[in-house]
């Protein structure tokens, strides 16, 4: 009797058992999320660093935003969801268990990337908020995230149906390049997601002054901006200005 050949395991291609439950009408076939404007984060709590924080609130929400190497090592979650390791799918659910809101995961993009790279993150970070959503039955918010206008396109592609998302303003504020950028994807977000209601704003910096500026295109729209407390902010909101 021959054996019987696993070839989605075999073709490393176990990522399809979760990509194959999701839509993927989009650019690249990345997967698409959807959500609705039903809450509101009161605190963003980084995916790590910060465990002791997992259900402090009623709307503690988990933020990705640390070095790559954390969550997408060799044994980290995104790794885990795309080669379906069940180990560590295991000690990931038992680990996540309480949380029921997410950012999705941040995996760097600059400009000095190569395309096939960018392209290949994106669909890591869609496939892991698949699997919270699918797995946990999590609520996830979309990260708009970019390495250069040229990629504003993949940056919104599978969102069409979301009524939040996610900015980060963190590296973005005191350089005149960066910032610029930021104020263009804004505008092209707001201009290219129709069902568009809210914007959740990861900051550091100390007080929001800056938020009003750089937003100002959403809020003359009508979105919502909502600047949860994280525990940097807090941080470098206790520091005196010298």
């Amino acid at each position: 009797m021959s054996k019987i050949v696993d070839l989605r395991k075999r073709l490393n291609m176990n990522y399809t058992l979760v990509s194959n439950q999701t839509i993927k009408k989009t650019l690249y076939s990345l997967s698409s999320l959807y959500n609705i404007d039903d809450f509101v984060p009161d605190c963003i709590a980084l995916y790590k660093k910060e465990k002791y924080l997992y259900g402090s609130t009623d709307y503690m929400t988990i933020g990705f935003f640390e070095y790559d190497d954390v969550i997408n090592n060799i044994n980290g979650l995104c790794n885990a969801v795309y080669y379906n390791d069940k180990a560590l799918l295991k000690q990931y659910s038992k680990e996540l268990e309480n949380c029921h809101y997410f950012i999705m995961p941040d995996l760097s993009l600059s400009d000095d990337m190569e395309d096939w790279d960018v392209i290949h993150r994106h669909g890591i970070m869609r496939l892991t908020c698949a699997w919270l959503i699918i797995s946990l039955h999590a609520h996830v918010i979309p990260l708009m995230t970019y390495n250069n206008e040229d990629s504003f396109k993949l940056m919104v592609t599978g969102f069409e149906d979301c009524e939040v998302v996610c900015f980060s303003t963190k590296g973005s504020i005191l350089k005149p390049i960066k910032r610029q950028l930021l104020i263009k994807a804004i505008k092209y977000a707001v201009d290219n997601l129709p069902k568009l209601k809210r914007i959740i704003i990861y900051d550091v910096c100390k007080g929001n002054n800056h938020i009003e500026t750089i937003f100002h295109y959403a809020i003359e729209r009508g979105i919502a901006i909502t600047v949860p407390d994280n525990t940097l902010k807090n941080c470098n909101s206790r520091k005196k200005v010298i």
